[in-house]
């Protein structure tokens, strides 16, 4: 806010200065934020976890040096009783509280090791969804959060820049976990419940002018010459007549789209050619290109883009990559598959990496790993063969157990 102030917001050039200004210190400060919030979270892996399992696990990822800090710094001020899931903290008093010290201790261990934090960090992404967790712990929530840590770290143009910020935020939002466990964002009479406030307007928000009255005299002055360089009226004119441009409009029935952020409306059809698409319910239509945060898909022709979450409920993906959400049905023609769950429909052709198969047609493609579920066994199964390959196995197996051993020995 102090470098806006000097800044004289009155043309373009300031303009995009002060978001360039304003991005680069988010990116810095969220990057650092999360790897705080990571491994806070991270220290209850000896929870469910007995010693030897969290060693190996450190070190089938070469991160010996990690392993010796974090050993030093966590598992030593934690005392294993015989009952291995009690765990009794020891000579916290004198260092100031268990739950911000043992946090302190784990942060510590991880900036402090030698190892890249990129390599540490896909480690711990691995470790929330494959290693035991207590509830409410670790989990597929926090692999998430892991994965906004890398989107944040390789975004390099302004545009990616603030996508990925906006992502984090969308993840605090949805989770109420990251900004929770770091105390500078702690506020006296508070807590940390300004935040979910703060982000629910944000969700929420259909016009710049609403958040007018919450913001310092500095973006006010911001606030005011963007809407008056992109079109979108004067104050006098939104305290006048509320949300009454085209944008509020909740639905669209058609055209096509080539305009800025589309948030918490319903597309029933038309030709999308605009940038990120943040919520709402896609009916009908074709996807050109774009980025797609979060949403329910109903049916329509996917043509190429990024989808990063979301529910794909029936219609045609041409290309483009999938990070993560729910796939429960239509057909799948090309593209790279990162994460997530597919519950049925048709896989043509592309690159599977990781993920869950519920059922389906499995025509071609390459499958690296995933979860494949067994309806002979009612059980989920580790497996690097695709689903037609681990099908065969799965008929001239007669248990869990020998299925289990012969895609381990693949």
């Amino acid at each position: 806010d102090n470098k806006l102030s000097n800044l004289d917001i009155g043309t373009e050039t300031s303009l995009n200065e002060a978001i360039k200004t304003i991005t680069d210190y988010l990116k810095k400060e969220l990057l650092r934020v999360l790897i705080f919030s990571i491994t806070s979270e991270f220290r209850h892996v000896y929870d469910n976890n007995d010693e030897e399992i969290v060693r190996n696990f450190f070190l089938k990822y070469n991160l010996k040096d990690y392993y010796n800090k974090f050993e030093e710094k966590v598992y030593n001020m934690i005392e294993v009783t015989n009952d291995k899931k009690e765990r009794i903290r020891k000579n916290i008093k004198r260092l100031g509280g268990t739950d911000s010290y043992m946090r302190r201790q784990s942060y510590a261990a991880f900036i402090s090791s030698k190892e890249a934090p990129e390599k540490k960090l896909k480690m711990i992404k691995d470790a929330f969804v494959k290693l035991a967790w207590e509830l409410y712990y670790g989990g597929k929530a926090w692999s998430n959060i892991v994965d906004g840590w890398f989107m944040l770290n390789d975004a390099k143009t302004l545009n990616d820049k603030i996508i990925a910020i906006d992502h984090v935020y969308d993840l605090q939002h949805n989770t109420s976990t990251i900004f929770n466990k770091v105390q500078s964002y702690y506020k006296e009479g508070k807590d940390w419940s300004w935040i979910l406030k703060a982000l629910d307007k944000k969700a929420n928000i259909k016009e710049i002018w609403e958040i007018y009255d919450d913001v310092s005299p500095s973006v006010k002055t911001l606030i005011g010459y963007v809407a008056k360089s992109k079109g979108y009226g004067s104050l006098e004119l939104f305290l006048k007549n509320g949300n009454m441009s085209f944008k509020d409009s909740q639905i669209w029935k058609g055209g096509t789209w080539e305009k800025e952020i589309w948030k918490d409306r319903v597309w029933e059809n038309g030709t999308w050619k605009g940038n990120i698409w943040k919520n709402g319910t896609w009916e009908n239509g074709t996807w050109e290109k774009g980025k797609w945060l979060s949403g329910i898909w109903e049916n329509g022709e996917w043509v190429i883009g990024i989808w990063y979450d979301g529910i794909w409920k029936s219609g045609t993906w041409k290309n483009g990559v999938w990070y993560d959400g729910t796939w429960e049905n239509g057909t799948w023609e090309n593209g790279e598959w990162e994460n997530g769950t597919w519950k049925n429909g048709i896989w043509k052709s592309g690159k599977w990496h990781n993920g869950t198969w519920e059922d389906g047609i499995w025509k071609k493609g390459i499958w690296k790993y995933g979860k494949i579920y067994s309806k002979k066994f009612s059980f989920y199964f580790d497996s690097k063969v695709n689903p037609n390959e681990f099908k065969e196995l799965e008929k001239n197996t007669n248990s869990p157990k020998e299925l289990d051993k012969l895609l381990k020995e693949i």
